[in-house]
């Protein structure tokens, strides 16, 4: 259904091949498929425009060939990118930088973080969430998490918004933006 898209499947698993590609329309990865992003790609996603994943996403970037997720035009930010699990599966993201996102209406559900996981336990290490436009750069709700040497900021409100989550966040960087300044730089919220 994206043939803008340049997939290798196997099992229930779809690789992106690395390369740069231009998301002009939703992309929703369905239930039971696992996402593989590896290093060197590089998405510009149009204004208004979402990934959502209902599966496990794994982010493979490596510090010399990060992932990066982006705005196609930078005075017009994308939806977000979303993934909603089922409290059993674990997402891997390494090395990520995402920027220019905002928040969205995917199916129903309402991403408030460009940035947002929902019921997925998640690993997220070496990343920058950066300049997006969501109350939220990241926000994730209800899983175990691990944050490690990641950098949040310029986001427009709060840099990280934790709801509901048990984990651990360590040697993390969270500035604040010049939009609002009532933002948090990282919220517990019901978190542990």
């Amino acid at each position: 259904m994206n043939p803008e898209l340049n997939l290798k499947s196997t099992n229930n698993e779809l690789t992106i091949i690395p390369g740069k590609y231009v998301v002009t329309k939703n992309i929703i990865i369905p239930k039971n498929t696992k996402l593989i992003i590896p290093k060197g790609t590089y998405f510009q996603i149009s204004p208004e425009v979402s990934i959502m994943s209902y599966g496990q996403i794994d982010i493979l970037g490596t510090e010399s060939e990060p992932v990066i997720i982006t705005s196609l035009n930078p005075n017009q930010p994308f939806g977000a990118f979303g993934i909603i699990g089922n409290n059993k599966e674990k997402s891997l993201i390494n090395y990520l930088d995402l920027s220019g996102g905002s928040e969205a209406w995917v199916n129903g559900i309402f991403f408030s973080g460009a940035l947002s996981i929902y019921r997925t336990n998640v690993e997220i290490t070496n990343s920058k969430i950066h300049d997006n436009y969501a109350d939220d750069g990241l926000n994730i709700k209800y899983g175990d998490i691990l944050i490690d040497n990641s950098s949040f900021y310029d986001n427009f409100a709060d840099q990280v918004d934790l709801d509901f989550v048990t984990g651990v966040v360590k040697k993390s960087i969270f500035k604040e933006s010049n939009s609002d300044a009532n933002g948090d730089g990282l919220d517990f919220s019901g978190s542990k």
